[in-house]
C-alpha cells in the first residue's frame, strides 16, 4: 500500500479544523518539531477563500516564500523583450523574413536591418515578440510544440555572444528575487559543443572505462578547465549587471542578490552515442571539479527518432559513469510523451529506465507514467527510492496538450510520490513560478499545506550539498542537531548553528522556514 506522504487529505484537513474550533483554539498548525505557531490556520483559511479569486491568489503566491525552481533551462527562461533589448545593446541585426536576431553585418536591402531600427515599427516589434515565444501562438496556424521549439532559433545568436549567458543569468535571478524564490538550478550547456567535437574523433569502444580514459586523455580535462572559466566570467558579469553589493547583501560564492544559484550540466541527447558519451564524460568531470555545477541532465526532444532508438543505451551510458562517480547527481527529462505522439511501445519504460538504469534522483515531466509497464509498481518504486517529479504544468499544456485531469500530477499526489513545481522555459512560455503555483492551486483544488510541501520539496530534493534539515519528507520535525531549536525570534543553539554552517542545504531550508513564519504573521495581521 502506497502512503500519501506529506499530503493530508481534504477530509483530514476539515476534521483538523473542526477539532480546533471545538476546542476554541484558533491557531495554525505549522508543525516545526511538534510546536504550534499562531497564524497558520488563518492563512490556510484565507488561502481557501481566495483560491477562485485569481488576482488575489496571484498576489498571495507571489509574496509567498518559495524554495526553488529545479527545472529551468537558462536560455529559455528569458523573455522575448529581453532578448530584443540585449540584441539592441549589442548592435545586432534581425532577419525580417525569418524573424531571427542575427549577428552583424546588417543589410537593409537584404531584409536584415539593424534590430534597433527595425523594432521602431510597432508591428515588427510585436511580431518579433511572438516569434521568440509562444505568445499568441493559438491565433496562428502553428502548434504549441512547433512554436515552442521554434522560438529558440530566433534568439540563439544572442545566447552565443560573449555577454549572452550573463544576461540570461541576471534575468533569471531578478525574476526569482521578485517572487521570493531562494534557489535556482539552471540548466546550462557550456562546453558541450566542444565535447561533441571530441566525440567525433574517437572510435567506439564498448569497454566504457577505457573509452572514458581515452576521452580524458584527448582533452576533456582541459575542456573542463576552459568551461569553468566561462562560468567565472558569466557570474562576474551577472553580478555587475545585478549590482548586488549596493543592496548590502553578503555575497557568498553561490549568492546573487539573495538568490542561491547552481547549475545542471545539460547535454544534447539527439546525437550519436560517441558524441553523447563525450558530453557525459565532460559533464561528470564538471560536477566532480566545480561545486557550482551540481548535476547532469539530457535535453532535446524525447520523441526524436535517435532518442527513441537509443534511449535505453543512453540510460546505460549514464549508469556506467554513475558506477565510477556515484556522487554525481542525475535528473532526467523522461516521460515527456503522450499516446498518439509516438507509437505505444515507446511509452512503456522511459521513466523506469531513467530511474533504475541511469539512477536518476529526479525526473522532469513524467507525463506518460500510467502508460509504463506495471505503473503502480513503478509509482511504489518512485516512493521507495525517494525520487522527485519536477512538474511543469504550462509547458506540458503548450507542448503536449496535456492539462487538467489528463495530467498525472494528481496521480503522483495520490500515491505519495514527491513532487515540486517548476517552470521549464518560463520566458518562452510567458509564465513564472508564481503562475505555476497558481495554476496548480486552481486546477487541482490544493490546500495551502500542499502548496507549502511542494515548495519545501524543491529544497529537500535539490542538489545543494549537505544534509537535510528535516528528519523526513513529512516535514514533521527537524533532525536531531536542531531538534530543540525554535524558529522565531530565537538565537541558534551552538549545535544547530554548527550543523547549519556545515550543511548548505539545511541552511537554505532553515531560511525558508523563517521566511514562512514572517510571511504568515504578516498575512494573519493583514486579514484580521
Amino acid at each position: 500500500m502506497i502512503s500519501n506522504i506529506g499530503f493530508p487529505s481534504k477530509g483530514e484537513l476539515k476534521m483538523r479544523n473542526m477539532l480546533l474550533k471545538i476546542t476554541g483554539v484558533l491557531i495554525i498548525l505549522m508543525l516545526v518539531n511538534g510546536r504550534v505557531h499562531a497564524g497558520d490556520q488563518k492563512v490556510s483559511k484565507h488561502f481557501e477563500e481566495i483560491t477562485t479569486k485569481t488576482p488575489e491568489l496571484y498576489a498571495f503566491l507571489r509574496a509567498m516564500p518559495k524554495g526553488g525552481d529545479l527545472h529551468s533551462h537558462m536560455v529559455g527562461s528569458a523573455y522575448s523583450e529581453e532578448y530584443i533589448e540585449w540584441g539592441i545593446k549589442e548592435k545586432m541585426c534581425v532577419e525580417l523574413a525569418t524573424k531571427r536576431i542575427t549577428n552583424p553585418p546588417c543589410d537593409v536591402r537584404a531584409g536584415k536591418p539593424l534590430l534597433k531600427h527595425a523594432v521602431k515599427n510597432l508591428d515588427t516589434y510585436a511580431s518579433l515578440v511572438d516569434a521568440l515565444s509562444t505568445r499568441n501562438y493559438h491565433l496562428r496556424d502553428v502548434s504549441g510544440a512547433a512554436q515552442f521549439f521554434g522560438s529558440f532559433a530566433g534568439f540563439d545568436a544572442v545566447t552565443e555572444i560573449e555577454n549572452g549567458p550573463a544576461y540570461g543569468l541576471a534575468s533569471a535571478v531578478k525574476r526569482a528575487a521578485d517572487q521570493n524564490i531562494l534557489y535556482l538550478e539552471l540548466m546550462f550547456s557550456e562546453g558541450m559543443r566542444a565535447a561533441r567535437k571530441l566525440g567525433k574523433t574517437i572510435k567506439w569502444d564498448y569497454n566504457l572505462i577505457r573509452l572514458r580514459q581515452q576521452l580524458m586523455d584527448s582533452g576533456i580535462r582541459e575542456l573542463a578547465k576552459k568551461t569553468r572559466s566561462v562560468y567565472d566570467a558569466m557570474e562576474k558579469t551577472a553580478r555587475t549587471i545585478l549590482n548586488c553589493s549596493s543592496k548590502k547583501i553578503l555575497l557568498q560564492s553561490n549568492d546573487f542578490c539573495g538568490v542561491q544559484v547552481r547549475y545542471i550540466a545539460s547535454l544534447k541527447r539527439i546525437v550519436p552515442k560517441e558524441q553523447l558519451f563525450a558530453e557525459l564524460v565532460h559533464a561528470f568531470e564538471l560536477v566532480k571539479t566545480d561545486p557550482r555545477i551540481v548535476g547532469i541532465n539530457l535535453v532535446g526532444p524525447e520523441d526524436a527518432p535517435i532518442t527513441l532508438r537509443n534511449y535505453r543505451q543512453q540510460m546505460e551510458l549514464i549508469g556506467s559513469l554513475k558506477k565510477i562517480m556515484p556522487d554525481v547527481s542525475v535528473t532526467l527529462h523522461a516521460g515527456e510523451l503522450k499516446l498518439g505522439m509516438v507509437p505505444p511501445r515507446y511509452l512503456r519504460s522511459h521513466i523506469r529506465d531513467a530511474v533504475e538504469i541511469a539512477q536518476a534522483q529526479r525526473i522532469g515531466h513524467g507525463i506518460d507514467i500510467m502508460h509504463e509497464n506495471d505503473p503502480y509498481q513503478l509509482l511504489q518504486t518512485l516512493v521507495d527510492r525517494d525520487v522527485l517529479i519536477e512538474i511543469n504544468l504550462t509547458s506540458n499544456d503548450i507542448i503536449l496538450g496535456v492539462k487538467g485531469e489528463d495530467h498525472p500530477f494528481p496521480t503522483y499526489l495520490k500515491y505519495g510520490v514527491p513532487v515540486t513545481l517548476s517552470t521549464d522555459d518560463e520566458g518562452v512560455a510567458r509564465i513564472n513560478l508564481t503562475h505555476e503555483y497558481l495554476r496548480a492551486a486552481q486546477s487541482y483544488n490544493l490546500t495551502y499545506e500542499q502548496i507549502k510541501t511542494m515548495s519545501r520539496n524543491s529544497l529537500t530534493y535539490s542538489f545543494v550539498p549537505g544534509k537535510r534539515l528535516w528528519r523526513s519528507n513529512k516535514y514533521d520535525g527537524f533532525r536531531a542537531e536542531c531538534a530543540d531549536q525554535k524558529l522565531h525570534n530565537s538565537a541558534l543553539t551552538n549545535q544547530c548553528d554548527r550543523f547549519l554552517r556545515k550543511n548548505p542545504k539545511a541552511a537554505l531550508q532553515w531560511q525558508l522556514e523563517q521566511n514562512y513564519i514572517n510571511f504568515e504573521h504578516a498575512v494573519a495581521k493583514r486579514i484580521k
